[in-house]
């Protein structure tokens, strides 16, 4: 879920908590309650532990760790190099 604010998030997990729903319904109920401008839902299929990501943001993970400039997952690209004639 994507909301414009950290208000209407709150907003819409207390609704959630207060009006349990059917999988399928829960994106239809939140767009309906808070229209589809202020909140963005969608379906994700991915099973626990398969993304780091998406634990975090699905199942209450840890938070995955950023990547920064100095911790690359491809080694940089070397320069070419031109002998002399």
């Amino acid at each position: 879920m994507f909301a414009t604010s950290d208000s209407i998030a709150q907003a819409a997990q207390a609704f959630l908590a207060e009006n349990p729903q059917a999988s399928d319904n829960v994106a239809t109920a939140l767009r309906q309650k808070f229209g589809s401008k202020e909140i963005k839902v969608e379906k994700v299929i991915a099973s626990k532990g398969e993304n780091a990501i998406t634990d975090y943001l699905g199942f209450g993970g840890e938070k995955p760790e950023a990547l920064t400039s100095t911790k690359c997952l491809t080694p940089p690209r070397r320069q070419p190099t031109f002998a002399a004639p």
